[in-house]
């Protein structure tokens, strides 16, 4: 190598060397598998239980304070 040319020249010029080839008989790579379908999307949002209130996708403030209605007490992680 003079430094000027690199061997493993993946143009195969005259003074690179040839690009590798499959053996006979091997079937080319095929184009591969379509992937499955989109994961659906994800969302998450801060929500405040004193007042009810949450940033919505829209950017929005809204209100939902009916959330633990119907819970007949507090419970905590030791009661669940």
């Amino acid at each position: 190598n003079d430094g000027y040319n690199w061997k493993g020249d993946p143009n195969a010029t005259l003074s690179g060397q040839a690009v590798p080839q499959l053996p006979p008989g091997t079937p080319p790579a095929g184009v591969p598998p379509p992937s499955g379908p989109a994961p659906p999307p994800l969302a998450a949002a801060e929500y405040d239980p004193a007042n009810g209130t949450y940033v919505g996708p829209d950017g929005r403030v809204h209100t939902q304070s009916n959330l633990a209605q119907g819970a007949t007490e507090e419970r905590t992680w030791q009661t669940m």
